[in-house]
């Protein structure tokens, strides 16, 4: 239900940490070269999500092995429908 928008805002909190970030596909990992995403920009838009949704970071840390938007917003997702 909420998982579009966790992308959204996902995508809106790492445009607005780096504005030179660059996100081709959902599926993208996020720390790839190609992204141009630094860990203090992912770390910002977690914070900034966890203002929205009751988040368990240490739960994401967990279930994640790549880091890309589809991933980190199932794994929010998930946290947040039970």
């Amino acid at each position: 239900m909420y998982i579009a928008q966790v992308k959204d805002k996902i995508v809106r909190f790492l445009k607005e940490a780096n504005s030179n970030c660059v996100i081709p596909d959902e599926n993208e990992d996020l720390f790839s070269s190609f992204c141009h995403i630094a860990p203090r920009d992912l770390v910002y838009a977690l914070l900034e999500l966890s203002r929205e949704y009751p988040i368990n970071f240490n739960l994401i840390i967990e279930d994640i092995e790549v880091f890309s938007i589809n991933s980190l917003a199932n794994a929010i997702n998930a946290q947040i429908i039970t």
